[in-house]
């Protein structure tokens, strides 16, 4: 169910950045909610709400910062595992993981800082317009 949940929160984000629209819409999931809240917390979303009609999270990205497009790197068929010291500091120029860990989903900057590993489920890369 992870992989389904990713890939729909992965098309739709990347199309709202892509288009620059002002909100989109993604299945209400565990995953879902802890990936919202992740990205409010390092200010890539300004907020997001729970719509009880449609049962699924609004949320309003911000522009300004977000400038990149997730790209799905482990799925259910492919598993890949990273230990706390194999987490990279700089992958390349304008590229980082984010990482389910035992302690939910981290940057990897973050997870860097509490030595914890885990599976990367999405590499963001930036945009080079």
């Amino acid at each position: 169910m992870v992989a389904f949940s990713s890939s729909v929160f992965m098309s739709r984000f990347n199309n709202s950045v892509i288009r620059r629209t002002k909100s989109f819409s993604v299945p209400v999931s565990k995953f879902s909610r802890e990936l919202l809240s992740l990205l409010y917390k390092e200010g890539y979303i300004f907020s997001y709400s729970f719509d009880s009609v449609k049962n699924s999270f609004i949320a309003y990205p911000n522009h300004k910062v977000t400038t990149f497009k997730f790209v799905l790197i482990s799925k259910s068929s492919r598993k890949l595992t990273f230990k706390a010291f194999q987490v990279k500091k700089n992958l390349n120029f304008g590229k980082f993981f984010i990482l389910k860990t035992c302690f939910g989903l981290q940057f990897s900057d973050t997870a860097r800082f509490n030595r914890v590993g885990g599976q990367p489920i999405f590499i963001l890369n930036y945009f080079l317009w």
